[in-house]
């Protein structure tokens, strides 16, 4: 009788065991991807922030010949940009 019951409580033992490991490496498994496709979108919003960068600065140089440099659009005091602007 008492080697049934040390047989059945090392099964269940195993099988709790068994049990609470297979949780463990599917959380961990599951962990692991979603950090790399957390990674990967900051990543993919980093370069497009970037890019994002270039293409205004890219737009601010191109529009900085558009501007007129006279006396009245020298002004520190003029923000009235439509008159400086070439139509």
């Amino acid at each position: 009788m008492n080697l049934k019951f040390v047989v059945l409580c090392s099964f269940l033992l195993f099988l709790a065991v068994f049990y609470l490991g297979s949780i463990y490496y599917a959380y961990n498994k599951g962990y692991d991807k979603k950090a790399l496709e957390v990674e990967r979108e900051a990543v993919q919003v980093v370069v497009g922030s970037h890019t994002d960068i270039l293409v205004a600065a890219q737009n601010v140089k191109d529009k900085e010949k558009d501007i007129k440099n006279d006396e009245v659009c020298s002004a520190i005091w003029n923000f009235d940009l439509r008159e400086c602007l070439h139509k």
